[in-house]
C-alpha cells in the first residue's frame, strides 16, 4: 500500500534536515531517545487541515496545510548551554527547512515558518537537558481520490 502524502512530507522534511545537521534527525521519535543520542531532532507528524474552511475548493484536487513538529532536544553543563544548542538546532531547522521550500516534492507547494515553544529546561540530572518544539506548516496538492504517491 502506497503512503499518504502527510507522511511523505514527514519523511523529506527529515531528510533534508538530515542533510544540514550535526545532529541526530528521527522520524517520530521522542519518548525512547537515550541522553547518549543528543542532541536530536524528532520530526513529527501534526495537524493536517484544508486551506478552505469548508473543505477543498476543488473538484479537481485538494491543497491542504500540514503542520510539522519538530522537536529539538539537547544537553548541555549549564542552562545557557542549552538554551545555545536549542537556538543551533533551531537555526538548522529553519535553514534546511526554507533552502528549498518545496522539499524535493511536485506536489509541495511551500514551506511556512509556524513558531516555536519556550525552551523547556529539566535539571534534575548531572546535565542540564531541554527541548523546543519547532512548528512548519508544509502546503501540499493530492487528488481529490487518492492521497498517495510521491
Amino acid at each position: 500500500m502506497a503512503d499518504h502524502r502527510a507522511l511523505l512530507i514527514v519523511n523529506a522534511a527529515a531528510a533534508v534536515i538530515d542533510t544540514g545537521s550535526t545532529a541526530y534527525v528521527y522520524v517520530h521519535r521522542t519518548l525512547s531517545l537515550a541522553q547518549a543520542e543528543l542532541p536530536a531532532i524528532s520530526v513529527r507528524i501534526g495537524e493536517d487541515r484544508p486551506l478552505e474552511d469548508d473543505g477543498q475548493s476543488s473538484m479537481s484536487f485538494i491543497d491542504s496545510r500540514l503542520t510539522l513538529n519538530v522537536q529539538l532536544l539537547a544537553t548541555g553543563a549549564t542552562e545557557a548551554a542549552v538554551i545555545s544548542a536549542l537556538m543551533g538546532l533551531r537555526t538548522d531547522v529553519h535553514k534546511a527547512l526554507q533552502a528549498d521550500v518545496a522539499l524535493g516534492k511536485t506536489y509541495i507547494i511551500d514551506t511556512r515558518y509556524g513558531g516555536a515553544s519556550a525552551p523547556d529546561l529539566n535539571v534534575d540530572t548531572k546535565r542540564v537537558s531541554g527541548e523546543m518544539v519547532a512548528q512548519w506548516h508544509v502546503v501540499y496538492r493530492c487528488s481529490v481520490t487518492d492521497p498517495t504517491g510521491d
